[in-house]
């Protein structure tokens, strides 16, 4: 499991890289705004996933977003989940998220690709220990 969340780390990480390099349009604040505003645990745990989505198909790597996708499913059948305390979860993860949005909005690559192999790492100790 750690192998598939290291190599999940890094693409994610290059994706916010990518995203930031491209100087595409990304619309991740409204992915965030949308995701603080749901109040059902279903929909707050999707809401990242979403995010996360916007931002691989903003880095404009369609091999990255299938690679990115196989893991995804991969892990989501083969993670030993533990189920944290949702508000304090995704409080600490939409931070996270928002520290990535304003590193790829500032077309800061290195800031953007730094910041989200650590949103990952408190990933794995949130949901994982």
């Amino acid at each position: 499991m750690l192998e598939l969340f290291e190599i999940q780390a890094v693409l994610d990480a290059t994706a916010a890289e990518s995203a930031a390099l491209h100087r595409s349009p990304v619309h991740l604040d409204a992915h965030l705004d949308h995701g603080q505003s749901l109040n059902e645990s279903a929909h707050i745990r999707r809401s990242p996933d979403d995010w996360h989505d916007a931002v691989r198909q903003a880095a404009h790597n369609g091999t990255a977003v299938a690679l990115l996708r196989a893991l995804d499913a991969q892990v989501r059948t083969s993670a030993l989940w533990r189920t944290p305390e949702v508000a304090d979860a995704s409080t600490a993860a939409f931070a996270e998220h928002r520290a990535v949005t304003e590193a790829v909005r500032a077309q800061y690559a290195e800031a953007a690709r730094v910041t989200m192999l650590a949103h990952h790492g408190h990933v794995v100790v949130r949901e994982l220990s």
